[in-house]
């Protein structure tokens, strides 16, 4: 009975670890939220192109234009580009076409619309072409830029941007970094209980003790190491410690310079935002949070959400082909060895993403009938999924959204979608071993 007790021991301790990184984000956000509450925009602050990349979203883009129209006006500097792109679907009324159309009947100059003409690629490739004509459009002022990117179904406010520019009015001009803000996702049925429901209160629990916790932990890292000088004593703790951060495909804030060093969004990998991350970290250009939260729909039924998180997976599970397209970029051994040490760590997320929940369920199958192990077992479930995710509610609740927009947690429904949490990941394996896991057969997550 040593091996199952010692996995639910295990499973104990991360969850405790886990409630301490939510303490320490929770706390984190709710005195640095507070920066740029009383901001007042300055036409010295930075012009930002926010970049929303669209693909058959004819369902959302109404409400999409409405909002961001509303946002961009507290911000004269600021330009809204929607991205269309040739691989829609013609089968209906195309979002170009809508978005054209509100250009026309609600026009503002400070919207613009790029189209994509191809019909190969991804949304990276729709990202680089747009920032490619913004910045023949804008000359040698483009080198003061700054782009964010959203998606369709991104719901921030004025207090975000707020506290970026605070932040950048506050940094030394010459230093490097980007900004990621994170989501929250809003219950995606009318139930306030169901298995889709708790795998979106998985992904708030994701953004707070894992994404943004990492970059608080990185941030503390580096600023005990930079009094140490160069030296081996530092490399070494930094490429024992440091956290692989990657950014992800909304809510990124990334000035034209820093987008130029690590040579614009990848084009030739799958995901972008994983491979972005990596060579962000490899060029120790620090990934700054902000501590305000988007708002984002999320995958409406477990169907999708399986095809979602098959996409999702990539992003860790190329790691290594990051590494191989990478490396020649490396000036030095150290450089390539630091770039190797975070391609595997970034690996590392794909593998716990498909162990985790099967570790999870080894006492159950090797208990043998032990009613003191099933006991334990069933307590440390209830600790690690709903009870830990009441938490996460609370939180949630409590700095950006209203309570009935979250989800409830019981055992049965997390249960049941913790072990859902692996079968996308395994069928991106099974869809990458039979060569279907490519550019051209990318899922492009439904609408319904």
């Amino acid at each position: 009975m040593f091996f199952p007790l010692l996995i639910i021991i295990f499973y104990f301790i991360i969850s405790l670890t886990d409630l301490l990184k939510l303490y320490i984000v929770d706390k984190w956000m709710s005195l640095e939220s507070k920066i740029g509450d009383t901001l007042i925009p300055s036409s010295d602050d930075a012009s930002i192109y926010f970049l929303i990349p669209v693909l058959n979203e004819q369902k959302i883009i109404y409400d999409t234009y409405y909002h961001f129209s509303n946002l961009i006006k507290a911000f004269p500097q600021n330009k809204i580009v929607f991205i269309t792109t040739e691989r829609e679907s013609t089968e209906s009324v195309s979002t170009k076409s809508i978005i054209e159309k509100l250009m026309i009947e609600h026009p503002n100059n400070q919207i613009e619309l790029i189209h994509y003409p191809y019909k190969e690629g991804v949304m990276a490739h729709q990202l680089n072409f747009a920032i490619s004509s913004i910045r023949a459009t804008e000359g040698k002022k483009s080198d003061s830029l700054w782009f964010a990117v959203y998606n369709a179904d991104s719901r921030i406010d004025a207090h975000t941007v707020n506290y970026v520019y605070s932040t950048l009015r506050n940094q030394p001009s010459d230093q490097d970094y980007c900004f990621q803000q994170y989501s929250f996702f809003v219950r995606p049925t009318q139930k306030k209980k169901s298995v889709i429901g708790s795998a979106s209160l998985w992904q708030c629990r994701w953004s707070l003790i894992f994404e943004i916790f990492r970059v608080l932990f990185n941030e503390k890292l580096f600023e005990i190491t930079s009094k140490w000088g160069e030296n081996i004593l530092r490399n070494a703790v930094e490429l024992l410690f440091e956290k692989m951060n990657y950014v992800i495909g909304h809510g990124l804030y990334i000035s034209n310079t820093v987008l130029k060093k690590v040579g614009d969004f990848p084009e030739n990998t799958i995901n972008e935002d994983a491979f972005l991350g990596l060579k962000l970290n490899s060029k120790k250009i620090p990934i700054k949070a902000i501590p305000i939260l988007e708002r984002a729909d999320f995958a409406p039924n477990v169907k999708v959400y399986i095809k979602q998180q098959t996409v999702w997976f990539n992003g860790p599970l190329y790691a290594f082909h990051y590494y191989s397209l990478y490396k020649k970029f490396c000036l030095s051994r150290y450089e390539k060895i630091r770039l190797l040490i975070l391609s595997f760590k970034l690996f590392l997320h794909a593998v716990y993403w498909i162990l985790a929940p099967l570790v999870f369920l080894i006492p159950l199958l090797t208990s043998n009938g032990n009613k003191a192990v099933y006991i334990s077992w069933l307590l440390i479930a209830i600790f690690h999924l709903p009870v830990f995710h009441f938490f996460v509610k609370k939180m949630i609740s409590k700095n950006c959204s209203p309570s009935e927009a979250i989800s409830n947690a019981s055992i049965v429904h997390c249960l049941i979608f913790y072990f859902v949490h692996c079968i996308g990941p395994i069928r991106g394996l099974i869809l990458k071993a039979t060569g279907r896991n490519n550019m051209d057969d990318k899922y492009k997550t439904e609408r319904l």
